[in-house]
C-alpha cells in the first residue's frame, strides 16, 4: 500500500544532498540522467530542476550514488532469500548483531532491508551473490533507491526504519567487514579459466585464443613467419578439433595489422595495441556525409552495438578487448 510522504520528495532529495549524499532521479529503479547514476549531484539547482517541476504521479524516485557519497549499503533482498540470511546474521556474534540500533536503515518497497554504513575507505568490488544468499553490498560504482520512493512492482514506498540527519551514520561492524574480506580474498584466489582438459582449446574458443596468442607475440616484436609457425603448432597440439589452414592464415593476416615493437622483447606500446584492436574488430561510419562525428559498430556478448568513438560504450568495449587480449587493463 502506498503511504503519502509528510513532505515533498524534493525536500528529501535536498536533505540527502545536504548530508553529502549524491542524488539522481530514477524511473522505478532505472536512473533517468543520460549517464545514469554517474550524473548524481549535490547541486541544489540541478536537484530542484529534476524534481520541482514534475507533478504527482510523475515524480521520479530518488536514487543515491553510493561511491561518491561515501556509503556502503547492505542490500537484503527478500525475493532471493536475504531475510533468511539476515536472521542468521542477527544472532549473537553475527555480522549484523544489533544492527537496528547502530545505524540508518530502510524498509524497501520490495520487502527487503537496506542497511547504511560509512564506507571503510578500502576500494573493492563485490558481485551479487559473492557475500551470502540474497545479500548484495552496494558501494563504489553502484547506487540504491531511497525513501520515499515507490517500488515499481509492489507500488509500496521505501520507508526509513531509522534516520536522523543530526546523527552520524554507523561504522561497518568488524564482523561484517570480516565477511566481506573473506569474499574478496576468495574471489582473488579463483584460478584463471583453463580451456578443457590439459589446456585444450574447444570449438567456439579456437579463433579468439589463437588471435590473442598471435597478438601477444606480435607486440613483443616477433616476426610474422615465426608467429605463423607458433600458431600452427598451438592449433595442432591444443585445438580440438584443429582449425583449417585457411583459418590460421586469416588469423595471421589479422595479427599482422598490429605494429610490432621496435626491438624484439621490448615492452609493447599500449597505443599500438589499442589501435590494432580498434582497426581489426570494429567497423566505422559517419551518420551523414558532411558529419564530423564518427561511429563504430562492434560486437558485445554476441550482438552488435553502435557508439560514437568518443563515447563511453566504445571506450568500455575497447578496454574490455584490451583486457581480454593481455589480461590487464590499459593504463
Amino acid at each position: 500500500m502506498i503511504t503519502k510522504s509528510q513532505k515533498p520528495i524534493l525536500e528529501y532529495a535536498l536533505e540527502y544532498a545536504a548530508l553529502g549524499w549524491y542524488v539522481f532521479p530514477a524511473k522505478g529503479k532505472k536512473p533517468i540522467p543520460e549517464h545514469g547514476f554517474k550524473d548524481a549531484t549535490l547541486d541544489k539547482k540541478q536537484i530542484e530542476k529534476w524534481w520541482q517541476f514534475r507533478g504527482f504521479p510523475n515524480l521520479p524516485n530518488i536514487g543515491i550514488a553510493t561511491g561518491p557519497s561515501g556509503l556502503l549499503v547492505v542490500d537484503i533482498d527478500k525475493k532471493n532469500g536475504g531475510l533468511e540470511t539476515l536472521k542468521e546474521w542477527e544472532k549473537e556474534g553475527g555480522p549484523l548483531e544489533g544492527w537496528k540500533e547502530k545505524t540508518f536503515w530502510v524498509k524497501s518497497g520490495g520487502g527487503g532491508i537496506h542497511i547504511y554504513y560509512k564506507h571503510p575507505g578500502k576500494k573493492f568490488k563485490i558481485k551479487s551473490g559473492d557475500i551470502a544468499k540474497g545479500v548484495e553490498i552496494r558501494t563504489g560504482e553502484s547506487c540504491i533507491i531511497a525513501p520515499p520512493s515507490i517500488h515499481p512492482e509492489t507500488k509500496n514506498t521505501y520507508e526509513w526504519g531509522y534516520f536522523d540527519k543530526n546523527k552520524s551514520i554507523g561504522l561497518i561492524p568488524p564482523a561484517l567487514w570480516n565477511v566481506i574480506n573473506k569474499a574478496i580474498k576468495k574471489k582473488q584466489k579463483k584460478p584463471k579459466k583453463i580451456y578443457g582438459k590439459n589446456g585444450t582449446i574447444p570449438e567456439g574458443e579456437r579463433n579468439n585464443t589463437l588471435f590473442r596468442e598471435g597478438c601477444k607475440l606480435r607486440t613483443a616484436g616477433i616476426d610474422i613467419l615465426a608467429i605463423r609457425a607458433a600458431l600452427q603448432a598451438i592449433n595442432m597440439e591444443r585445438c580440438k578439433p584443429p582449425l583449417e589452414e585457411k583459418e590460421i592464415e586469416s588469423i595471421v593476416k589479422s595479427v599482422s595489422k598490429y605494429e610490432p615493437s621496435q626491438e624484439a622483447g621490448s615492452k609493447p606500446k599500449q597505443a599500438d595495441i589499442l589501435v590494432g584492436i580498434a582497426k581489426e574488430k570494429a567497423v566505422y561510419f559517419r551518420d551523414s556525409e558532411n558529419s564530423d562525428s564518427i561511429f563504430a559498430t562492434f560486437e558485445v556478448d554476441g550482438h552488435l552495438e553502435n557508439s560514437g568513438i568518443t563515447k563511453g560504450p566504445f571506450r568500455r568495449w575497447l578496454k574490455r578487448e584490451f583486457m581480454e587480449l593481455l589480461d590487464k587493463a590499459p593504463s
